[in-house]
């Protein structure tokens, strides 16, 4: 259904192909296994909101934009999630370890979609000390996502599959999820 987005959050504007993409991280989270998800840079809930709605127990979303976050809880409340999806306003690299103490790793799927800018180092250390189950990274920056990458595989993570997202055709503007 349709969702609440504030003026000046983001959103992809290309509906269709952002549809496949929703579609195709559903299924990676179903064929994971998790019983919790913890959703990074989560701006209206968008990734933690379809975990909720595809059996998820579990899921947290954390987005610096306190208008995306408010977004987000609407949304929640007009899906019928509330009482499995909260989100909260603050800096990941700061709310992850309080939420990480919370779930269990093992059990836990992690969803990164960060800015351009990819992953801080100190955020690729903090996900790797937590360990979770399965990382589920979307990315718009390929050359940042090629960055971030190598330090998972070499903190013991297998890449399972990458697949594109052409967002905007005839332009080098995709999405890639890893």
């Amino acid at each position: 259904g349709p969702i609440a987005v504030p003026r000046g959050s983001f959103y992809q504007v290309n509906t269709e192909v952002a549809d496949m993409l929703m579609d195709h991280v559903a299924s990676v989270l179903k064929s994971c296994g998790a019983g919790a998800v913890i959703d990074l840079y989560s701006g209206v809930g968008m990734f933690g909101l379809l975990a909720a709605r595809n059996g998820i127990a579990r899921v947290q979303g954390v987005e610096s934009d306190r208008h995306a976050v408010q977004a987000a809880q609407y949304n929640a409340a007009q899906l019928g999630c509330a009482d499995i999806a909260t989100f909260t306003a603050g800096d990941a690299l700061r709310v992850l370890p309080g939420i990480a103490n919370a779930c269990p790793s093992g059990a836990t799927a992690v969803i990164l979609d960060p800015p351009r800018g990819g992953l801080d180092a100190r955020m690729r250390r903090a996900l790797l000390a937590f360990g979770p189950r399965t990382i589920i990274y979307i990315s718009c920056a390929a050359d940042m996502l090629a960055r971030d990458l190598p330090a998972f595989i070499e903190g013991g993570y297998r890449l399972a599959g990458v697949r594109l997202f052409d967002m905007f055709p005839r332009t080098a503007h995709f999405e890639t999820v890893a």
